[in-house]
């Protein structure tokens, strides 16, 4: 117990000098199953969520990551709500530095619940968990987690909320909204992903915007959808393979027209057919009830109105692909 004691003193003589990892490396080489003295849960819980909190100062997420187990086997025995919080945010703080946003977003938001009573500090976590989420690659986890913090009534007062809400209403991300939330981000968030051009946030509009225009049009041209996108045909269509082969997004390529086909989209066109056979067939009994034939008309409406649309904006692509 003196030598575990005479480390965590001259931890603190380190932290004051700020030599956070010089200090890191003391706590994490504290072995507690050595010691002759009795430590609560709490207490060991504490050594290591401070360790990992050092080596995170330190810059090092990796060597705090390392840490996580020994705290972890603790966790369901620490009581102290303060203390499982700023677990929860230093776990939160190493998979945005890892560049998990995903994870990072979901633990940043299950703080800020924790901290109802402080408004600032509840602001502040909800604040990293939308630009995370954000971060985040485009699927079905992302929009779950988006809407979660959508319903945080004060997230909507944040800089960055406006972004979110585009993207959980399925609204195209514009340029200057890309550019007002950039400016918002962490250096680390604003890193280049491994095609040395594109940054982090970048890709990730441009998966959304993706993902917006697979609900608008049956298929499209990769050549207008990457002007739409900021890119050029090929960078279109390699965005969209990905997603497909990842899981992420419903569709099949041809290669040779140069288009992609929605899934979901095309069940438009089957739903028309679908109605069409039903017409074909009132005319032999059973007849439908009423209400079958008016919802028949309404969806042979709605049918059209959609294609109508989409005939409309392909032809506005073709003569004004600026727009």
């Amino acid at each position: 117990s003196v030598a575990i004691d005479a480390r965590r003193a001259l931890a603190n003589i380190l932290v004051a000098e700020e030599k956070w990892e010089e200090a890191a490396v003391l706590l994490q080489g504290i072995r507690f199953e050595q010691s002759q003295r009795t430590y609560t849960a709490q207490e060991m819980f504490g050594v290591h969520v401070s360790a990992m909190e050092l080596f995170l100062a330190a810059g090092l997420p990796e060597q705090a990551a390392q840490l996580q187990s020994r705290a972890a086997a603790l966790f369901g025995q620490v009581a102290d709500a303060g203390e499982v919080s700023r677990y929860r945010f230093v776990q939160a703080r190493i998979n945005d530095l890892s560049l998990r946003y995903i994870e990072a977003a979901a633990i940043y938001h299950t703080v800020a619940q924790s901290c109802l009573k402080d408004e600032t500090r509840q602001k502040e976590m909800l604040e990293r968990a939308i630009r995370c989420a954000v971060l985040a690659s485009a699927g079905p986890q992302k929009m779950r987690v988006m809407s979660g913090l959508h319903h945080e009534k004060l997230a909507a007062a944040l800089p960055c909320y406006g972004l979110l809400e585009n993207m959980v209403l399925k609204r195209l991300v514009k340029p200057a909204e890309l550019q007002q939330f950039s400016e918002q981000l962490e250096s680390h968030q604003r890193s280049l992903r491994a095609d040395g051009m594109t940054t982090l946030l970048d890709h990730a509009v441009r998966e959304h915007n993706v993902f917006v225009l697979s609900s608008l049009y049956t298929n499209i041209r990769f050549g207008n959808l990457g002007r739409m996108l900021g890119v050029d045909a090929d960078a279109a269509e390699l965005l969209c393979a990905r997603m497909i082969e990842e899981g992420r997004m419903k569709g099949r390529i041809d290669q040779v027209d140069g288009l992609i086909t929605f899934e979901g989209a095309h069940e438009v066109k089957e739903v028309s057919a679908a109605i069409f056979l039903k017409s074909q067939a009132a005319a032999q009994p059973p007849p439908m009830h009423f209400r079958e034939v008016v919802a028949a008309r309404w969806d042979g409406r709605i049918v059209d109105l959609c294609t109508a649309v989409e005939d409309a904006v392909d032809l506005l692509i073709e003569r004004h692909p600026t727009y």
